[in-house]
């Protein structure tokens, strides 16, 4: 029972009860008003009803969205023991380099044409699992050429990089030192 049924049954029994006229008609009054707001009530309940179907359903549409989008990023991350993109060409182009004194870290960046922060983490991420290792003798000038390790060689030939060719534009020329330079060997 609503409300204003309730409303409208107090007032029904008051009239059967002996009530005066006055008491009366100030129930039947009461009884309008709360009917009104029960009407009010029962339009807002179904405005805010039709605003939470809405909600919900943008809510179920970006809960859509949020799970095609983790799904992307899941795509896009290496996976395991895989490097990105960028670090497999580094490796490819340091393991295929044949200068006869080797290649420096910041020389491959430059073959590269990387910019030099991102250059310098790809070389990090591939220090850090023991592909590449400094070695050789260095120069004060250009500090120490890099070397692929053998867990990069067998990094490289279980994901299919032994085929990969290095960048098609030569690596960067360095100055030739100069006899006298006190950093040149003889």
């Amino acid at each position: 029972m609503s409300a204003a049924e309730t409303v409208k049954d107090f007032a029904r029994i008051a009239a059967t009860a002996g009530l005066s006229k006055e008491v009366i008609g100030l129930l039947d009054k009461k009884a309008a008003l709360l009917a009104e707001q029960v009407a009010m009530l029962e339009k807002d309940n179904a405005a805010l009803a039709q605003e939470n179907t809405t909600l919900l359903r943008e809510n179920r549409n970006l809960h859509l969205v949020n799970e095609d989008l983790k799904k992307q990023l899941e795509n896009a991350r290496p996976k395991g023991n895989e490097l990105d993109e960028g670090c497999k060409q580094m490796l490819v182009a340091l393991a295929n380099f044949t200068g006869g004194d080797g290649i420096t870290r910041d020389e491959l960046i430059q073959w590269l044409r990387l910019p030099k922060v991102k250059g310098e983490r790809q070389f990090d991420q591939l220090r850090e699992r023991d592909f590449v290792k400094y070695g050789g003798f260095g120069d004060l000038n250009r500090g120490f050429p890099v070397f692929v390790t053998a867990a990069g060689r067998e990094y490289m030939a279980n994901n299919g990089l032994l085929e990969s060719k290095p960048p098609s534009h030569p690596p960067p020329q360095r100055p030739l030192s100069s006899p006298y330079s006190p950093h040149s060997i003889f």
